[in-house]
């Protein structure tokens, strides 16, 4: 545009330039790997050029060297090393004159090009030299790690931090080709996997309800291998993020056409926390705990469903991400809210999840009360148990012994992490019928010796804890273990026993339940209520941080209430006749699925159910039962709400007798059921209380989808053991 105006009233005159750049920049995905296929695309872009190759020293000695000789072999241009050693905390001005300095010695002219090979930090340094460098020279970002290939490494920003200030200066600069290669990231520790994939989460929260599948179902291999393995899940997640990340950045890459950016979902608080860190804080980390902070914020402003919340969280402590920071308290999120309005044109334009898939803002910081913003902490403080880093010779061991599953992991009291989870399968008394109890407790101790072997090398910890399914008295005996032994209990023997096994450690022996609830304490002096649905049933309450079990233990255990006094009631596993344990645990909705498959065959043959079960009721499962009504058979919602009844209305009474406000349902049966059981469990609460008013919609809440509540649980109360003692 060229638009000349002259005021006739005066001498000045003026003119309208156009300024605007027509640019495009490529990102492509190297199947076959940099260093096999990827060398000859890098020529052929460098021919008759000046280059300097930027890398760091870890990457330099993985693939750098090895890229420089290789390039150094062709005659069609001149390139040069650099190897830069710098770090987010050492991400500043110095380290850009570094390179320009390089690039003045080495005589780079203006058709020259640098080459970035390393993370998000150096692509970044490099992107701001080469805008500054004769005002601009060819770049090339070639990302080694995995947050750098999904998010930092094919846009357009470079950025240094400044007096403290996360990215305060920066340029927006185009580099000419972005390369890809996922071969590099089979030599990334896990915890820089874990931080990528916090960006990966970030995009497939706020965009693709597809990709978030994609994790939900192969996170954890992803990891373990590094994204090498599968092949095609690797690649498929890598560039689906790539592709969502550039399709949202691509009409606003400059930001000068609006500062809403679904893209800046988990990074508003984040910035924040790694300035409290002096940068030490990894970046994946710190956006990590801002998603999940974000998550809980929109489910208490009703923007985003309970199940999603649950889904989103779950993942991110599936991946080892963590959710929550001490560091992060309503003044630090204040002082965030206000950094965002300066950056973001006047409003905070905050991103907050609204389903799986899709994202909204919040635009002005009056949308954060205080209240909101505590009850948002409290809740995330919960679970401040993320599987990050252990430090072995602060470390607690944990186990949680169930009915079907013994699971054993590490606890580091410092960090409050759980690390290394195992897991064998019960041998109990549905396993070994014709077993004695005595040889039940024989293989117990045997796989408890076995898993802390696997967790400790030597087997040994200052502190051991142990969640145990059943009644567990205030010196550590166990008065019942109904699931694990039946109607008999030689587990008073348990703790001695184990003495002698670990006679140099304090041992703690408490119920599963009681364990399980000092994960979903929010604060010290918290009221709740919480139920495992599990192969049995159990609950504990909790009034002001305490667990209330009576004189002698029997306190939270509404499993062996009686509810059936009909005839034909089923017998509990502790052989009394109708409890609820036998009619709304896994194994008890079994037993009633067989007895009216029994009655009623027709309508079984004819239900969803059937067809996993081949049609035998005794081959009846609760894995089918689940499936079914997870798929809106009605045969097996039957069975379910049959279940589901008389443990609503035990939880309705429990509200109406002590005023109890949170109810958390946790157990693997439980959580399988999802979100559908809840809202059932929450009509029948409704039904059975006196008054409308009750809202058990927002009393009943499902625990998280981990089998960790037990371990997790220990691990708290281990550190809180240790604190006092």
């Amino acid at each position: 545009m060229n638009t000349k105006r002259t005021n006739s009233k005066s001498s000045i005159h003026s003119r309208i330039v156009g300024a605007g750049q027509q640019r495009s920049y490529e990102v492509s995905f190297l199947t076959n790997g940099l260093l096999k296929e990827g060398t000859e695309v890098l020529s052929r872009r460098l021919e008759h050029r000046r280059c300097l190759l930027v890398t760091t020293p870890t990457v330099a000695d993985l693939y750098g060297r090895e890229l420089f000789a290789k390039l150094a072999l062709n005659d069609n241009f001149c390139i040069d090393l650099l190897i830069l050693d710098c770090c987010e905390n050492s991400k500043r001005l110095s380290q850009v004159e570094k390179i320009c300095l390089e690039a003045s010695e080495k005589g780079l002219d203006r058709n020259a090009v640098i080459i970035g090979l390393g993370g998000g930090v150096l692509t970044d340094v490099v992107t701001m030299a080469a805008s500054w460098i004769r005002r601009g020279i060819g770049t090339i970002r070639i990302p080694t790690t995995l947050l750098g290939q999904v998010d930092g490494g094919i846009g357009v920003k470079g950025a240094v931090n400044f007096h403290g200030q996360k990215n305060w200066l920066g340029c927006y600069y185009p580099p000419e080709i972005v390369l890809v290669d996922s071969s590099f990231l089979a030599t990334l520790d896990e915890n820089l996997i874990r931080c990528g994939l916090a960006e990966i989460i970030k995009v497939a929260l706020i965009r693709s309800p597809d990709l978030f599948v994609l994790l939900e179902n192969h996170a954890k291999g992803l990891i373990e291998s590094r994204f090498q393995r599968p092949d095609n899940v690797s690649t498929q997640v890598i560039w689906a993020s790539i592709e969502a990340m550039l399709e949202e950045l691509e009409s606003n890459l400059y930001e000068d056409q609006t500062y809403e950016r679904l893209v800046d979902y988990g990074h508003t608080f984040s910035s924040e926390l790694e300035s409290l860190s002096n940068f030490s804080l990894p970046h994946g980390i710190a956006v990590s705990v801002d998603m999940a902070f974000s998550c809980v914020i929109a489910r208490e402003l009703g923007l985003l469903d309970r199940q999603s919340c649950q889904r989103a969280l779950g993942l991110l402590l599936r991946c080892g991400l963590p959710i929550y920071s001490d560091s992060l308290d309503v003044a630090a999120c204040k002082r965030a809210a206000e950094a965002a309005v300066r950056h973001r044109g006047g409003k905070m334009n905050l991103v907050v999840p609204k389903s799986i898939g899709a994202g909204c803002f919040l635009e002005s910081p009056t949308d954060l009360p205080d209240e909101l913003l505590q009850s948002a902490l409290r809740e995330l403080a919960m679970f401040d148990c993320s599987p990050v880093s252990v430090n072995q010779n602060n470390s607690s061991l944990v186990f949680d012994v169930g009915g079907s599953t013994i699971r054993c992991a590490r606890f580091d009291q410092s960090e409050r992490l759980i690390h290394d989870v195992q897991t064998v399968e019960t041998r109990s008394f549905v396993k070994f019928p014709n077993e004695s109890a005595d040889t039940l407790l024989d293989f117990l101790e045997e796989d408890l010796i076995s898993l802390s072997k696997g967790v400790l090398n030597n087997g040994q910890a200052d502190n051991i804890t142990i969640a145990f399914a059943g009644p567990v008295d205030e010196s550590g005996g166990i008065l019942a273990a109904p699931t694990i032994f039946g109607d008999e209990c030689p587990s008073k023997q348990l703790k001695p026993r184990l003495k002698r096994i670990w006679p140099g450690s304090s041992i703690s022996i408490l119920n599963d339940v009681t364990a399980a609830g000092y994960r979903y304490l929010r604060d010290p002096c918290d009221d709740l209520c919480i139920v495992t649905v599990s192969s049995g049933i159990g609950n504990k309450i909790f009034v002001a941080g305490k667990p209330l079990v009576g004189a002698k233990s029997a306190g939270g255990e509404i499993g062996h209430l009686r509810v059936d006094f009909t005839e034909n009631a089923h017998r509990c596993d502790c052989g009394g006749i109708g409890h609820l344990g036998s009619i709304a645990s896994g194994r008890g909705a079994v037993r009633t699925a067989v007895k009216i498959a029994q009655v009623d065959p027709k309508a079984f043959l004819d239900s969803i159910v059937s067809e996993a079960v081949g049609g035998n009721p005794k081959a009846m499962t609760s894995r089918a039962l689940v499936a079914g009504f997870k798929s809106g058979d009605g045969w097996a919602t039957k069975i379910i709400e049959q279940t589901a009844a008389p443990l609503a209305r035990i939880l309705a009474g429990i509200h109406l007798s002590i005023g109890i406000q949170r109810f958390v349902i946790y157990g693997g049966f439980g959580l399988a059921l999802g979100e559908k059981y809840r809202q059932m469990l929450s009509r029948f609460a409704t039904e059975s209380c006196w008054q409308s008013e009750q809202d058990f919609e927002s009393l009943i809440e499902l625990g998280f989808p981990d089998d960790h509540s037990g371990l997790i649980g220990a691990g708290r109360y281990s550190a809180e053991f240790m604190r006092r003692n």
